[in-house]
């Protein structure tokens, strides 16, 4: 469900996500971290990835969007 929910953000919100930034690093099991930085865009491409993380991309997503003040 995660994943999936990860693709409808990216398709429907490609652009207005590409504008926006990863204020925290992420730290994911057996993968590289996910710098502070980072455009919410690759932040997405790292869930729809890995199904595995999909999940926590997705939290961290909405954490993040939800602390964006533009």
């Amino acid at each position: 469900m995660a994943y999936q929910l990860l693709q409808r953000f990216l398709t429907v919100n490609r652009v207005a996500l590409s504008n926006l930034t990863t204020e925290n690093d992420l730290e994911l099991d057996k993968k590289p971290t996910v710098p502070a930085g980072t455009p919410l865009t690759n932040l997405v491409e790292v869930g729809l990835k890995d199904k595995n993380v999909a999940s926590t991309i997705l939290n961290t997503l909405l954490s993040e969007l939800g602390e964006q003040t533009s």
